[in-house]
């Protein structure tokens, strides 16, 4: 919760505590803006750029914290594509966690020797080196998907929170580093 106007009148109506209590301890700040109306909220929000993105912040940490303690603890967690993919076929995902630096693609590869068509997923900077398994023969792309979309989707379909983790905090980096997805889980799975 952010509040803001024009005028003296924001900060009494903040201070003399008109918000309901539990509304009140969620306010991220007070900004003065210099209209009303559908105008004053555009610029409430363009002003309060810097609370939203420190509130994302936090909640960022707060998540990620969570993540590796658990994962310290060998708890309820999987990270890395291939687990953390089972896990999500198996339904056993509360919150997948997915870094804006992951770059893994669904491609679909064809030999032009063979004229075998093989599906993989794999990190994007290594698409152009996959070669026939039969001949040695470089494979040609036929076709490209984003995996995040993919398994955002099927993720949200099951019921589970996508979460994205950005790389410019110290965690985001070390999350980046495991692979770059992850999950917390509803249940342990082997």
């Amino acid at each position: 919760v952010i509040v803001g106007g024009p005028g003296p009148t924001k900060d009494d109506f903040f201070k003399e505590e008109y918000l309901h209590y539990q509304i009140q301890k969620k306010v991220l700040g007070i900004k003065d803006t210099g209209y009303t109306g559908e105008f004053g909220l555009e610029e409430l929000v363009e002003r309060s750029k810097d609370l939203l993105e420190q509130a994302a912040i936090v909640k960022e940490r707060e998540l990620l914290e969570h993540f590796f303690n658990e994962l310290k603890k060998d708890g309820n967690v999987v990270y890395g594509f291939e687990d953390t993919n089972k896990a999500l076929d198996l339904g056993a995902i509360d919150t997948l966690l997915i870094s804006e630096g992951f770059d893994f693609i669904h491609t679909k590869l064809r030999c032009s020797q063979c004229n075998i068509i093989t599906e993989k997923d794999l990190p994007k900077r290594i698409v152009e080196e996959q070669v026939c398994e039969r001949c040695g023969k470089k494979l040609v792309i036929e076709g490209i998907e984003e995996l995040v979309d993919i398994i955002t989707e099927k993720a949200k379909n099951l019921g589970a929170k996508v979460e994205f983790i950005s790389i410019d905090t110290r965690e985001g980096i070390q999350f980046k580093e495991l692979g770059g997805i992850g999950a917390l889980l509803r249940y342990k799975i082997s």
